[in-house]
């Protein structure tokens, strides 16, 4: 495993541990404030280096595009915490595009692992665990939306500044 390789699995490792963190965390706090902003930079990390991947199809490929939306979702959705906007949705754009930039990850992780079960086609073992894991990573976003945001807009209420 050549360099960019190494830091790719790294900056994946670390994005899966950072994200699980931010989601079991109380939302408003400096402590999710921080390990958001570590997840953040992990996952462009992840994201660029992702870009310099070329040996599975030779060239630019729809793993390289997955990348580029993942990116802009994270942009997006930090964006919307920085901005504060758009002014009356930027929180619910903020988790929509946090919790689905984690759901793509963990699809993403899914068929890198599941690509190097013996006897599975290429195809199956990007295809089965990507639409799991987005059936499902979608429907705990989904599920989660409310409550996640009513406590969020309570912890904003407590925070000075937020």
């Amino acid at each position: 495993m050549d360099a960019s390789g190494i830091a790719h699995v790294t900056f994946g490792f670390a994005s899966l541990v950072l994200g699980a963190g931010i989601f079991s965390l109380p939302k408003g706090t400096d402590l999710h404030r921080t390990v958001g902003a570590l997840y953040v930079l992990s996952l462009f990390g992840l994201n660029v280096t992702a870009l310099l991947i070329y040996r599975v199809f030779g060239g630019f490929g729809v793993f390289h595009v997955l990348s580029l939306v993942n990116l802009a979702g994270v942009l997006i959705g930090f964006g919307a915490v920085l901005l504060k906007r758009p002014r009356e949705a930027w929180l619910r754009y903020h988790y929509f595009f946090m919790g689905w930039s984690y759901v793509g990850l963990w699809a993403a992780t899914g068929s890198e692992i599941t690509t190097r079960v013996p006897g599975w086609s290429f195809g199956v073992a990007v295809a089965v665990p990507t639409v799991v894991v987005t059936v499902l990573g979608g429907a705990w976003v989904q599920l989660r939306q409310r409550r996640t945001l009513a406590r969020a807009r309570s912890a904003r209420h407590e925070q000075p500044g937020y």
